[in-house]
């Protein structure tokens, strides 16, 4: 598992998730949250306690090269309390018929802020 990203706390963190062909099925409620843990081999541990933070999900439209999907962020405001360290962002997908379907995490690290 290898970290897609790196960000500075106090900055907006943003990241997406692309639909691979087509468009949503209608009625697909999507969600995301970010939690800190730690990468082991090929996996995402979780640290002990950690709280789940939610994440603002938007559809987006394709445009050209880029293909229809969500844009999935944290604003500059809410990660400027996020500790230094590695994160993973889950997306979480339910239709209305309760079929929920869980991501593969988007792992993440989260530099210390930077001084004023």
């Amino acid at each position: 598992m290898s970290i897609i990203g790196t960000f500075t706390a106090g900055e907006n963190i943003a990241l997406a998730i692309d639909i691979a062909s087509g468009t949503a099925p209608a009625g697909l409620e999507v969600s995301a949250s970010l939690i800190r843990g730690r990468v082991f081999g090929d996996a995402f541990l979780p640290s002990r306690g950690a709280t789940p933070i939610a994440l603002a999900v938007t559809p987006r439209a394709a445009s050209g090269e880029i293909p229809a999907g969500w844009n999935v962020t944290l604003e500059a405001a809410d990660s400027a309390d996020l500790a230094a360290g590695i994160y993973a962002a889950f997306g979480r997908y339910q239709d209305g018929n309760s079929v929920t379907i869980d991501d593969v995490p988007a792992v993440i690290r989260v530099n210390p802020a930077l001084p004023s």
